[in-house]
């Protein structure tokens, strides 16, 4: 991004896993000067976006900012591909399993589906059918 020797920056961002790296690419890309951290370095397993899975999720809870981020993130990586020539973003999907009605997972589910991000619910019996090694009797 920037030399970090250097104390004049429009904007610091802390972490580099898939938002933080992505709101220092969109900075740059306005003209900033950016300084971008984090604890381990980027793409070090121990971080949430860039662990093993190098995970991207949208879901949280209520929050709809966040979801609209990842979606426009998930864009930016997408044209960081074309430009790259090769696949950095490989969709899989999640499952998420509840233990109640009212929780986390329907709140992700109802504000993700204001913002037409696709979601599916699935009845305990349905989780069972198409993933039969799972326990799923204390499920919502």
């Amino acid at each position: 991004m920037s030399d970090p020797s250097d104390s004049s920056f429009d904007l610091v961002v802390v972490g580099a896993g898939v938002m933080g790296a992505w709101t220092a690419l969109r900075a740059l890309d306005a003209g900033h000067r950016v300084l971008l951290l984090d604890a381990f370095g980027p793409g070090d397993a121990r971080g949430t976006s860039s662990d093993l899975t190098r995970i991207s999720r949208a879901s949280h809870g209520d929050d709809t900012f966040y979801p609209g981020w990842w979606r426009d993130s998930l864009d930016a990586w997408r044209a960081l591909e074309e430009l790259a020539g090769e696949r950095l973003f490989v969709e899989t999907g999640v499952a998420w399993f509840a233990g109640r009605a009212d929780g986390f997972e329907a709140a992700s589910e109802r504000s993700l589906a204001s913002l037409g991000i696709p979601t599916e619910r699935l009845a305990p019996a349905e989780a069972r059918r198409r993933w039969p090694v799972l326990a799923v009797d204390d499920l919502a």
